[in-house]
């Protein structure tokens, strides 16, 4: 197997298409043959499923001082190793492997595809190219041997040298212009110039944020070229890449980043592409945004982009900003929490993916609101299921005193009601201001069914509220709710008559009141059994 060649071989297959023990076979040809250098990809990686990933390792790998100097040597060789199947990279993507070797390299860059079979039976020496597959020698040429990086040229790999971008770039051959699709022969000397952005006048901004909006590719691109600057700001300092994040263009923003584009430009609302694109739902827009390291956790006039995400329920771009780090709690300047968004705006899959999440159950808004207080005010259900099943506290208050089973109550919300009651709420908790419990809330808003369902889990109906000190009775009667009036004063009777039959009269039931007050829990534990342990065995 060995040849006097000096060649670096990279396996270029799926790992399945590989025999077992391929990578120490090519480790063990490297020591046999010091000429030639393997480029060995971690552990279990497969390039074929991730080709991007894949032509970064070998630009890290052509860096390497042995591999560099190897390619450095006269006229480098790089084989790429193909197992049975079809090549892991088509002809562009092999073209960009070949640039970005070259731009590393600074040397000119032979390359040839070799199945992994050959690699047994012969050398690496051109002279033996006769015989290669010809289904990969036809992915670039009708030669084993193919000059890439003199076929095409790429403009990009010019940015990280010049510091512009190929839109302010121009290549000239003989005075002549190179376009960017030109194949070129051979080695040549091709000047460059670097252009400077034309003035922008309003009509071009306007027709360059038309396009941005409308998703007019060609169009952006043309004037792009002009070259016009990606970052040029009309009405209310609106950008071509806030536009097009927030009508979605994908394709538009990929541009426009390409381009230069500043991805943290905010307008005149202090809002970035990035809170634009979240609030619409568009997670391939917040994809490429993330990836070009948009700031996540950047405040506009409303909220982070996570929060406006939360708030509208875009449950795949709420995982794309957590994934990238983006912080739990932090949401507006007024110190609300995304969960609070989530929870006020019944997202209950958002809900539980913050909370999977790791988020704070009960933060608090400005006013003391907690997630579960804001979701038992608008009524949201399996939201208030969900945050009680995470343990959020369920009697605490916001800075006026209310808790969820106030506003629960005042709201009329039934199912709620029997919710937090069943999750042992404090049936008799008072409000900060007018000691008012949840049996005066429901009685003020004369929602009867949660009055009797508060008087059957044994609410308090004698306590009275602050001032005016009025028991809810009293409310009842004042405000003429025939309806509740009846409910109470029947809860009433019927305390009566349970009290005359167990010590014969009100007057003796007052005196022994303290004394009975342990049988009489008894005497409820008794009753309360049955029904505890059936759920329990349920």
């Amino acid at each position: 197997m060995g040849g006097t060649s000096s060649v670096v071989l990279v396996p270029c297959a799926r790992n399945g298409e590989l025999p077992n023990g391929w990578r120490e076979e090519l480790q063990a040809h490297c020591r046999n043959n010091p000429q030639d250098h393997c480029a060995l990809p971690p552990e279990g990686d497969d390039p074929d499923s991730a080709a991007e990933a894949f032509r970064g390792w070998i630009v890290s790998v052509v860096k390497n001082t042995q591999t560099s100097s190897a390619l450095s040597e006269g006229t480098a060789k790089l084989v790429l190793l193909l197992g049975t199947g079809t090549a892991c990279f088509d002809r562009m993507a092999v073209l960009q492997l070949c640039e970005a070797i070259r731009d590393v390299s600074r040397k000119r860059l032979l390359v040839k595809y070799v199945r992994y079979q050959e690699l047994r039976r012969s050398s690496f020496n051109a002279d033996e190219a006769q015989g290669l597959s010809e289904q990969a020698d036809d992915l670039l040429a009708h030669n084993a041997w193919t000059d890439a990086p003199y076929y095409f040229f790429k403009k990009e790999s010019l940015q990280p040298v010049c510091g512009v971008t190929r839109f302010r770039q121009r290549l000239l051959h003989n005075e002549r212009h190179v376009e960017d699709d030109a194949r070129l022969d051979g080695p040549m000397e091709l000047q460059l110039i670097l252009l400077p952005f034309i003035e922008a006048s309003q009509e071009r901004v306007a027709e360059l944020l038309s396009a941005a909006a409308s998703g007019d590719l060609s169009q952006v691109e043309e004037m792009l070229q002009a070259p016009l600057d990606p970052n040029v700001a009309g009405r209310d300092d609106q950008t071509p890449l806030m536009v097009a994040a927030s009508h979605g263009h994908d394709e538009t923003v990929r541009l426009l980043l390409d381009a230069g584009a500043d991805k943290d430009q905010c307008d005149g609302s202090r809002e970035v592409p990035l809170h634009a694109a979240s609030r619409s739902g568009h997670a391939d827009v917040v994809r490429l945004l993330l990836e070009a390291r948009a700031a996540t956790e950047r405040q506009s006039s409303h909220a982070t982009p996570l929060l406006l995400a939360c708030s509208e329920g875009h449950l795949n771009v709420a995982k794309l900003l957590l994934e990238a780090g983006a912080d739990l709690e932090l949401g507006n300047s007024s110190g609300s929490a995304p969960l609070h968004a989530a929870a006020a705006s019944g997202h209950t899959e958002v809900v539980g993916l913050l909370l999977e999440a790791g988020a704070d159950r009960n933060p608090e808004d400005p006013y003391g609101g907690t997630p579960l207080l804001l979701a038992c005010v608008n009524g949201h259900l399996d939201v208030v299921r969900l945050l009680l099943e995470a343990r959020a506290d369920k009697d605490q208050g916001n800075s006026c005193g209310d808790a969820p089973l106030h506003v629960a109550a005042y709201s009329g919300h039934v199912r709620l009601v029997q919710l937090l009651l069943d999750a042992r709420a404090d049936k008799n908790q008072t409000s900060g201001f007018d000691m008012e419990t949840p049996l005066h809330a429901a009685t003020e808003a004369n929602h009867a069914e949660i009055v009797r369902l508060l008087l059957n889990a044994g609410a308090d109906k004698h306590r009275a509220s602050g001032t005016p000190s009025e028991t809810p009775l009293e409310v009842a009667q004042q405000r003429n709710l025939v309806e509740i009036v009846h409910l109470l004063q029947d809860a009433s009777k019927a305390e009566l008559r349970v009290g005359v039959r167990k010590r014969g009269c009100c007057s003796c039931l007052r005196r022994s009141r303290r004394r009975d007050a342990p049988r009489a829990e008894a005497w409820a534990d008794l009753v309360r059994w049955p029904a505890v342990h059936l759920q329990d065995a349920a």
